[in-house]
């Protein structure tokens, strides 16, 4: 019997986590098809680790060049701001070079770019010029070759996924995409409408069909892939052999600071914060260690490191890669380390990070910090709050469950309400969890199987 083959477009190293690495890649082997992985090489070619991690009978791996028309980049960037929401204010003044520009110009952009935006027409024109005049054959031959049965794009809006689609589309294919993030789906334009779509939230498919234009009944809702990790009791430690990891005390309460690295760039100022309360022992109602996970983006700038000392502990847990474009490719191990981090931290802090919806999946306190970790270039007034204006962030607050703190009394009031009673607001975490992390019962990558598999049969020729 030959095996049908599936396209998987591969184009960040966090997407190999969530797809390859949580359960998707085994559930398409176990249904008995033939993978073939895309991976852009315009940077190197691919790892040895990676042949030898995923490469078999079954699976082929392929470094293809992320091949760009001239003017396309331009096409592209103004496309985007066909979708304009609170999240594309909120990221476009974040970017530190637009942060530069006179009031005028800011709002300027709400009002032209939130016009055009309402013109939903224009959506359609530039889907219509994305595929006729942005069109090559760069990667005609791999479907020549292989004949795939369906395209799965891993990022809806990558140029790379947009590609493969097309070419998917011109030969009659199905295509199958998701956005690699549950915080940008209503940020910009999809340039590329695939014939179906998978999100993580039903919140997320209302957004996408509203925003997007996206008919809602091909959007299917399926979870968190790397959320299954946190189901699999093989690979939770005791609290005695984490605290070994990590030379902690287990008798001590742990607090779990993430950083968001330069989105949160002056978060030096709320680590301090913590790094002395923990280090006085007067200030919390608890005996703590502070452990600190930078951002993936910036673990070598070592930014934290001055804060280390027997209670403060930075975690060094990065599988860090000179592949992909976001030179992060987390591993097995540093998953499993991760997983066991929330699970024994006693109270999770933040700052508008996705860190908020993993420990509602351990059903951990949570406290995002609103103050003092960002600044204003060129006024130096504190723009901190302006990350929860976004629209998923926004999602989060009505959900509730989260402490968000916007000042050093407010943060420390937090910490030790969450300290002694870790149950404060527990029945608002669960509405959390389940409005926003759907359902965390370990099967989400089996439920992105079986829309690949539906896919693909509903769209066989009858006998």
């Amino acid at each position: 019997m030959n095996r049908k083959t599936i396209f998987i477009v591969i184009t960040r190293g966090f997407i190999v986590r969530s797809i390859l690495r949580s359960g998707v890649l085994e559930g398409l082997k176990d249904a008995n098809y033939r993978i073939v992985i895309f991976f852009p090489t315009n940077r190197k070619e691919i790892p040895d680790y990676l042949r030898r991690e995923f490469e078999d009978e079954q699976v082929i791996l392929e470094g293809v060049p992320d091949v760009v028309a001239r003017g396309y980049s331009f096409f592209a960037d103004k496309a985007s701001f066909l979708v304009y929401t609170s999240s594309s204010w909120v990221y476009s003044q974040i970017n530190l070079k637009r942060l530069q520009r006179s009031r005028f110009l800011k709002y300027f952009d709400i009002v032209f770019y939130g016009t055009l935006s309402k013109l939903h027409f224009l959506k359609t024109l530039v889907r219509f010029l994305e595929r006729k005049i942005f069109d090559h054959d760069a990667y005609a031959h791999y479907f020549e070759k292989y004949e795939p049965s369906l395209v799965f794009s891993t990022s809806v809006m990558a140029k790379l996924d947009i590609s493969m689609m097309k070419e998917a589309r011109k030969r009659g294919i199905p295509t199958l995409s998701m956005p690699k993030s549950w915080d940008n789906v209503t940020m910009q334009l999809y340039r590329f409408v695939p014939d179906r779509l998978i999100v993580q939230n039903n919140i997320m498919k209302k957004s996408v069909a509203r925003v997007q234009r996206i008919n809602p009944d091909d959007i299917f809702v399926c979870g968190f892939p790397q959320f299954d990790w946190y189901r699999r009791p093989e690979i939770l430690v005791s609290r005695e052999e984490f605290c070994r990891w990590y030379g902690i005390d287990p008798r001590k309460k742990i607090i779990f600071y993430g950083s968001e690295g330069a989105w949160s760039g002056d978060d030096e100022n709320a680590v301090s914060l913590l790094a002395s309360w923990v280090n006085s022992q007067d200030a919390l109602i608890e005996d703590c260690v502070l452990i600190i996970r930078p951002h993936f983006s910036e673990v070598a700038r070592g930014r934290f490191d001055r804060f280390k000392n027997e209670r403060v502990i930075v975690d060094g847990n990065f599988t860090a890669s000179d592949f992909f474009g976001d030179k992060w490719d987390p591993g097995i191990e540093e998953t499993k380390k991760f997983a066991n981090l929330l699970n024994h931290c006693d109270v999770l802090i933040a700052v508008a990070s996705t860190l908020t919806l993993d420990g509602a999946c351990f059903d951990k306190p949570l406290v995002n910090v609103a103050f003092g970790i960002l600044y204003h270039p060129k006024t130096g007034k504190d723009i901190s709050s302006i990350w929860y204006q976004s629209d998923h962030y926004r999602w989060v607050l009505e959900a509730g469950g989260v402490d968000i703190v916007a000042s050093k009394e407010s943060l420390l009031k937090s910490i030790n309400t969450y300290l002694v009673d870790p149950m404060h607001k527990g029945d608002e975490r669960k509405r959390l969890l389940d409005q926003l992390c759907h359902k965390t019962d370990g099967c989400s990558s089996k439920r992105v199987v079986a829309v690949i598999d539906a896919i693909i049969k509903s769209n066989q020729p009858n006998d």
